[in-house]
């Protein structure tokens, strides 16, 4: 059943068939089942039924069918389509699973343009949906409408040599660096020409800082001080003794003072005072 078949109120499932529990599409397929990716939608169940593997998926809010043919397709609604649809994929090539469906009738499209793949039928390699991935971009792409690395791509991706395709990832890389140059940039003079940005803008009063003056020897800021010099180790010392001289001073000067005995004058013998007082004076 194809996927544009299927009504809005339908249950979104399909069918896989597989022969055997031991085929490789089962095994893919219940290992994508647990693969969250933006570019893929999600895989809500995998349940066997009598033909094969029913797989039911659930696309996001907002999320509809591609319509190719409702609107023209320029280069950069194709990168924005395609790029994250790329990436979804190379994750699910590294856990070893490969899509197998990359068509049209497996796009979705959500509000903003990315684009999203549905659950394929996990059949054939992985350079096979690098090749239906690069068809998708050369069926959506206007005529001479790239060049460079997606230019590139393109010649690569449907080269029929598989070993000279680029992997997923290579393709994802290119379309995401695209991608972000197509993104439209947001200057100030846009958002002022569109009215979202203020005419004047007014800015915070710095706060004035006062200058004070660092004393001479001090450290400047973020710096140990210096080490003492022999100046300041003889200026120290000086200090202690005098400290020292001036505490005995003043210890001495609270004893008694002791003041000499007043002697008197004795007469030789064998003279008269009369005598002794003439010689005296």
């Amino acid at each position: 059943m194809s996927y544009t078949q299927i009504p809005d109120s339908a249950p979104l499932t399909v069918v896989v068939p597989v022969l055997s529990p031991s085929d490789s599409r089962r095994q893919a397929l219940t290992r994508a089942a647990v693969v969250r990716h933006p570019g893929l939608v999600d895989i809500t169940s995998v349940r066997e039924v009598e033909t094969g593997l029913e797989v039911s998926f659930c696309p996001p809010a907002g999320a509809r069918r591609l319509e190719v043919h409702e609107r023209e397709w320029s280069a950069d609604d194709v990168v924005r389509l395609l790029a994250p649809v790329a990436a979804g994929l190379a994750q699910l090539h590294d856990a070893d699973c490969v899509h197998g469906a990359v068509t049209l009738d497996r796009l979705w499209v959500r509000l903003d343009g990315a684009g999203l793949v549905a659950p394929g039928i996990a059949h054939g390699v992985a350079t096979d949906d690098v090749r239906d991935l690069v068809s998708l971009m050369r069926d959506l792409l206007p005529a001479h409408s790239v060049g460079g690395d997606l230019a590139s791509l393109l010649i690569m991706g449907s080269d029929p040599d598989v070993s000279a395709r680029p992997s997923m990832a290579r393709v994802a890389a290119i379309l995401g660096l695209a991608r972000r140059r197509s993104a439209p940039l947001t200057s100030p003079p846009a958002q002022r020409r569109a009215g979202t940005c203020p005419e004047h803008v007014v800015f915070p009063p710095t706060t004035p800082s006062a200058k004070v003056p660092r004393p001479r020897h001090a450290a400047p800021a973020g710096r140990l001080p210096r080490r003492p010099t022999w100046r300041m180790v003889a200026l120290i010392v000086g200090t202690v003794a005098a400290g020292v001289l001036l505490l005995g001073a003043a210890r001495g000067s609270d004893a008694p003072v002791v003041c000499p005995a007043t002697t008197t004058s004795q007469m030789p013998p064998g003279q008269s005072p009369d005598r002794w007082s003439d010689r005296s004076s």
